[in-house]
């Protein structure tokens, strides 16, 4: 069980760890229930520390912390063990709304039509049915997938750590499109509309270029800037 006083440390707005610090995010998750630990992996960022970056007028006009769709589907999964729960909620919402979504635009893009076959939902039927403990066995994903394909791939395949499909944001925000990001989120035309603190992203800038380890959250307000540009400051 976690100390009270480390939790409310680990957890308070102000929080024991800096934001930038590596290894913060999950000791957060660590301090809370595993469907807590889902919702809050869903999220980009904790929504103090959205407040953070907002202007205080700003601030005040957010309603929810966008994780409303993600709860009904762990509420409409009650009853089940907390490893079904997250991958129903994942089935619900992740996938059609992220994974998949962007799966879909860049196949398109292309004129590709893609599938994807363990999304059958004769597949996920028969895959709900099998123990939590064999679809996730002491912390190892796709358990019985890499168990039934060890006489066909080398361990080396079957054993590696996990790949994903990123960007290489860290080293553009910090070399060829450091000029750029600082000229939009740091120049009059986002000041003057009033919904990011200014230093708040100064300081978000300086981390990134120091640290790398706040690529998303940087990310995720240069979009919102230029989308802002697109069809806000067009209209």
């Amino acid at each position: 069980m976690v100390p009270p006083a480390l939790r409310r440390l680990v957890l308070s707005p102000v929080g024991l760890l800096p934001v930038a610090v590596p290894g913060r995010r999950l000791a957060r998750r660590l301090m809370v229930e595993a469907t807590d630990r889902y919702v809050s992996m869903m999220r980009l960022m904790p929504a103090e520390q959205v407040s953070g970056l907002l202007t205080a007028a700003a601030a005040q006009r957010i309603t929810n912390d966008g994780t409303e769709a993600v709860r009904e589907a762990l509420e409409q999964a009650e009853g089940l063990d907390a490893l079904s729960r997250m991958q129903y909620a994942d089935a619900k919402v992740y996938l059609p709304d992220d994974i998949l979504t962007k799966i879909d635009r860049a196949s398109m893009l292309n004129s590709l039509e893609v599938r994807c076959p363990f999304l059958d939902h004769h597949f996920l039927e028969l895959m709900a049915s099998v123990p939590p403990h064999l679809r996730l066995s002491r912390g190892r994903a796709k358990y019985l997938l890499k168990q039934a394909m060890r006489e066909v791939l080398p361990d080396r395949v079957l054993d590696r750590p996990k790949m994903g499909f990123r960007a290489p944001l860290e080293s553009w925000f910090r070399d060829d499109l450091s000029p750029f990001v600082k000229s939009a989120l740091l120049g009059r035309r986002t000041r003057q509309r009033g919904i990011f603190a200014r230093r708040a992203l100064e300081r978000l800038v300086r981390a990134q270029n120091t640290l790398g380890q706040l690529t998303p959250h940087l990310s995720a307000v240069l979009v919102f800037e230029l989308w802002c540009r697109s069809y806000l400051d067009e209209a």
